[in-house]
């Protein structure tokens, strides 16, 4: 009778939340060997991120020209965000002891979102521009929304202009393609 009235009574939810209590710290090390970016790299990350009181254990994976170092966390922490500053600070004290060319290291604690809902815009006639301007429009209004979270835009095409001139026109002006080249980079 008490299970009964426990399961008229427990909360139920479709979906329900859950804590991620893992992060990934990745730093990319261009045109190194696995070994060297373990040595260099991933070691000394490993060292500061075991400082951690709250660390539950660490793995790591060093590949070419990159690391990758996991940190999970115990499940007794339910308020990470504090102990996710507290892996920033100390992943960015090591930034300083890493060879040159080592990319600020950077922590992904935010990959656990899970997304309900794809939408897609298109429209024959129009423009990349014009479409991710009537994408932002929309983003805002369903933000607006009271059940949701977060609305990312992916596929925005980058803006390209392209240059077509002739080689003999522009000799014509005494200019070389790379004269127009660089009257053009010190525009923009």
């Amino acid at each position: 009778v008490a299970g009964a009235q426990a399961y008229q009574t427990i909360p139920r939810d479709e979906d329900p939340g859950f804590t991620l209590r893992v992060a990934v710290v990745t730093t990319f090390f261009p045109g190194a060997s696995p070994g060297r970016v373990e040595r260099l790299v991933t070691d000394r990350i490993e060292t500061a991120v075991r400082q951690i009181p709250e660390l539950d254990f660490v793995t790591s994976q060093s590949r070419e020209g990159v690391s990758l170092v996991f940190v999970e966390l115990r499940s007794e922490y339910f308020d990470l965000q504090p102990i996710w500053d507290d892996l920033r600070r100390k992943v960015e004290a090591v930034h300083a002891d890493l060879p040159d060319g080592v990319s600020v290291p950077s922590v992904n604690d935010n990959y656990g979102d899970v997304y309900g809902i794809l939408l897609s815009i298109t429209g024959p006639g129009f423009s990349y521009r014009q479409l991710h301007e009537v994408a932002k429009e929309v983003r805002d209004e369903l933000l607006y929304l009271p059940d949701l979270a977060k609305v990312k835009i992916y596929g925005e095409q980058e803006e390209r202009v392209f240059l077509d001139f002739s080689n003999a026109r522009l000799a014509e002006y005494g200019l070389s393609p790379t004269a127009l080249r660089d009257v053009l980079a010190a525009q923009n």
